[in-house]
């Protein structure tokens, strides 16, 4: 019975609008303009019918304004004062509809007293008695709903939020065809619904809204693209794998509404958070697509979809979304360029390698047998261009692979790709000092192949010295001085590697580069000095502070005296570490700091507020109080400014030093005088 009510009355709304073309909701306005306009006629016809009654009293604007100001703060009286303004027809200003409204909570705490306020308010708006903007949130926020309709209906509203605009509207909706509802839908329950996940952000209330929208369509409105897209989304990051029916259910219904539209963005997270239900979520992205649903298709969602397709091996979807638009994607490009050579060659484990962000390495055997075996020579380049890198990576995860890897080096070596092969040998030769394997096997591959190489791994001169090859150290050193490659550590160690002359200097070497003895610092210094070798600047702090943490100031003086005759700059940091450790030892660094000064004023040192600080602070240990005082002079002519409370600390220590060198002199004037 229910069911053929519902029925006979969505078929009698149906017939509301002038034409088929016309939507059910501008049927709706119609409808409610003139539904209004025959209430505003009856009502005329029966207030001329009536006597007309003048109210007892007609007081004066600024008396009933004040009265309601007076009010404020006692719930018996300000229902009296609106209800005298509303007899009054008296215009009240905005500001006190404001203190009205600010005062509701406060009054009392029965929401059906609140409601009475509000009500009596809603009626002096409705009046052109009074105006106020934030009357239809207030009456929301008191769960007047009644209320913030009417005002809604008769449009006196502004600047609402379009979480607002989008209650009210499907509110208005549901409350003008409330007759047609089933019985067990209560609109009080739907509007607290609507408020907490609109207004308040509950995206837990999201799967109860989109049953609200999909069940009672079209008694409930269209709604925008953004409005189906948010439900649609936060049902989708809640994450939870009973919501995937009501989420595709949603979506679906979302395609057969003829005005219901998505976003592009219900899919991209729906295809990225729910990987195994690409079976279904790929077709109906294509079934989006093609009845053009979505308010715009943009080229990544076209590569997403191809790439899932890719990984379900479905070739089908994978053509109907080649057919969409071209596809930038070099690996995506490389699976289309094999599937157009022969569908056969492509297999699950290599889809699944090639487009998964973090494959399985178990997966790397069957890659390798792939490219040995299926793979046609002349997509080799293009594979080891896109995958090398990262089937290197795979492969050196375990060290049971790597027999694996070298033969994927031999592979990649054959090419003419010299970028990728020296990330390939990084990686390699990485991993072997990671997994501890010895790295000569891959020493051998380099070696064969060093002409090819413009730019030499980093990690391929660590792994060649560390294995004692000093052969292919200076091979490799001399490929750098052709490149630029710029300072670092293991092309260091490789020029000392190619000055070095005896066993014993290679032994030196060794030791200092890969076993880490400092103690071989000046040994590794005097034998580049020996060579006439231009040592760099960042050499040089590397020999520094080797020697300044073994103490040794007597090599530091040597080192900054090769850094002065061959003109090469040093960073300041090395004079606040020498300062810094004379004031621990508690040594005087007056040597230094002249040293320091000279090289200030030729330039080799860029001075600053640290370094005299510190420079300060060693004087002041030694008891060095003159000196330090010249430091601060240096300072101030350098236009260097110093920390007020190490100057303060300071002057204190001169004035402590001045007076107990005062002392000794009273008492021997004293003794003469006696």
């Amino acid at each position: 019975m229910l069911r053929r009510l519902a029925v006979a009355e969505s078929r009698r709304l149906a017939t509301l609008a002038k034409n088929r073309n016309g939507s059910l909701y501008e049927a709706l306005q119609k409808r409610s303009i003139n539904s209004s306009e025959s209430t505003g006629a009856e009502n005329a016809s029966q207030l001329a019918s009536y006597p007309v009654l003048l109210p007892p009293t007609s007081l004066p604007a600024n008396v009933v304004i004040d009265t309601i100001r007076a009010s404020l703060g006692s719930f018996h009286q300000v229902p009296l004062a609106l209800q005298q303004a509303l007899d009054c027809r008296v215009i009240i200003p905005s500001d006190v509809i404001s203190a009205v409204l600010d005062d509701v909570p406060a009054l009392t705490a029965n929401k059906d007293d609140r409601r009475q306020i509000l009500r009596l308010l809603v009626q002096l708006v409705l009046n052109e008695q009074a105006s106020s903007q934030e009357l239809l949130n207030a009456c929301l926020h008191h769960k007047a709903f009644e209320e913030a309709l009417l005002l809604f209906r008769n449009g006196c509203y502004d600047n609402l939020s379009i979480q607002t605009k989008t209650i009210m509207t499907h509110m208005h909706c549901l409350t003008e065809f409330s007759s047609a509802l089933p019985k067990q839908i209560e609109l009080i329950k739907v509007w607290k619904l609507f408020m907490a996940y609109f207004v308040h952000g509950k995206r837990s209330r999201a799967p109860q809204v989109a049953l609200i929208f999909q069940h009672q369509y079209p008694f409930i409105g269209s709604p925008t693209p953004e409005v189906v897209s948010k439900i649609a989304l936060d049902m989708i990051r809640d994450n939870s794998k009973d919501l995937y029916k009501i989420i595709r259910q949603f979506i679906r219904c979302a395609l057969l509404r003829e005005d219901w539209y998505l976003t592009p963005a219900v899919y991209s997270e729906w295809l990225d958070r729910f990987p195994q239900h690409h079976s279904r979520s790929i077709p109906l992205l294509l079934d989006t697509i093609e009845a053009k649903k979505l308010t715009n298709v943009p080229s990544g969602l076209i590569s997403k979809g191809l790439r899932y397709s890719f990984l379900l091996c479905d070739w089908n979807h994978v053509a109907a979304f080649q057919a969409l638009g071209p596809v930038t994607n070099l690996k995506l490009s490389f699976l289309q360029d094999i599937l157009s050579n022969d569908p056969s060659l492509l297999t699950n484990q290599i889809t699944s390698f090639a487009l998964d962000h973090h494959p399985e390495p178990h997966l790397s055997p069957f890659v390798v047998q792939w490219l040995r075996e299926s793979c046609p020579s002349n997509f080799h380049r293009v594979f080891m261009q896109e995958f090398g890198p990262k089937l290197m990576t795979l492969l050196t995860i375990e060290q049971s692979s790597f027999p694996l890897a070298l033969e994927v080096l031999e592979l990649a070596s054959a090419l003419e790709d010299v970028a990728t092969l020296s990330d390939m040998f990084d990686i390699y030769f990485n991993a072997c000092k990671r997994r501890r394997v010895s790295p000569l096997p891959g020493l051998v591959i380099a070696q064969a192949n060093t002409e090819k190489l413009t730019s030499i791994p980093l990690q391929m001169m660590s792994a060649a010295l560390e294995a004692r090859d000093y052969q292919l150290v200076t091979e490799l050193y001399k490929i750098t001085q052709e490149h630029e490659m710029g300072e670092n550590w293991p092309k260091f160690a490789a020029q000392a590697t190619a000055i070095a002359s005896t066993p014993a200097d290679h032994d030196m070497i060794h030791a200092f580069f890969i076993d880490k003895d400092e103690t071989k610092t000046m040994d590794v210094f005097n034998m580049f000095v020996k060579a006439n070798s231009k040592l760099s600047s960042e050499s040089l702090r590397h020999f520094a502070l080797n020697v300044m943490r073994q103490h040794d100031m007597v090599s530091l003086h040597e080192i900054l005296d090769y850094a002065e005759r061959n003109e090469v700059p040093l960073s300041a940091e090395i004079f606040t570490v020498c300062f810094t450790t004379h004031r621990r030892e508690k040594q005087d660094p007056s040597v230094f700091l002249q040293i320091f000064n000279k090289w200030v004023e030729l330039g080799l040192v860029e001075d600053n507020a640290i370094v005299y600080h510190a420079a300060i602070h060693g004087c002041m240990e030694c008891g060095n109080i003159d000196l330090a005082w010249s430091c601060v002079e240096n300072a101030d002519v350098n236009g260097i400014l110093l920390d007020q409370k190490l100057l303060n600390s300071l002057v204190r220590e001169a004035n402590k030093d001045e007076e107990s060198h005062k002392k000794p002199k009273d008492e021997s004037s004293q003794g003469v005088d006696q």
